[in-house]
């Protein structure tokens, strides 16, 4: 079979970014120790997370750099994707949390309704880290023996510090259990248009 015969559509899109931010890692870190008296654990979020305390470090002076770098980004995505650059003058940032995770730790998968754009920003991590985007529609009869581009169903990327990964809120994804000893920071965030 040819292969030019055989026609994809709908695809997934996931921004990925290396070194943003790179001289600020060391600053974001502290920065995030700092509050990281303010995290807490639930049955979905099996990290230190500062979810459900501080959601708004994006408002904090010490982030305010960082926050301009991202939104940068998501600008450049959002019109890339298709948007009109006049929206996405009303894009901003809804909420900012980070987790804070160790050996043994995981998140389950989930999604971020309520926003446009979720996003990842790795400050620190161990070399095995990664997190997973899967994808559930999928013919349940019978799976393919060799999975290939078309029938895959998870895509991961590593979590390197200074990788900033952006994708629509509806793109389920996850954190499988960190195996190896070490501590990985990641600052998370959502997107809304301005009301």
């Amino acid at each position: 079979m040819n292969q030019n015969n055989i026609v994809t559509f709908f695809p997934k899109a996931v921004y990925c970014e290396d070194n943003v931010y790179a001289n600020g890692l060391s600053e974001l870190e502290t920065a995030i120790k700092t509050l990281s008296e303010n995290t807490r654990r639930n049955s979905v979020l099996n990290v230190d997370s500062s979810h459900r305390a501080i959601k708004t470090i994006h408002t904090k002076p010490e982030f305010y750099s960082f926050v301009k770098e991202i939104k940068k980004r998501i600008t450049k995505f959002l019109v890339v994707y298709g948007y009109d650059p006049l929206m996405t003058r009303d894009v901003e940032i809804s909420n900012m949390w980070f987790n804070i995770s160790n050996q043994g730790d995981f998140l389950f998968p989930h999604t971020h309704p309520g926003s446009l754009l979720s996003g990842a920003f790795y400050v620190k991590s161990t070399t095995e880290n990664k997190i997973l985007f899967y994808e559930h529609y999928k013919n349940t009869y019978m799976e393919p023996s060799k999975i290939t581009d078309l029938s895959m169903t998870t895509k991961d990327f590593e979590c390197v510090p200074g990788r900033l990964l952006l994708f629509h809120s509806e793109l389920e994804h996850g954190t499988p259990i960190q195996r190896d000893p070490g501590e990985k920071i990641v600052i998370s965030f959502n997107t809304r248009v301005k009301q």
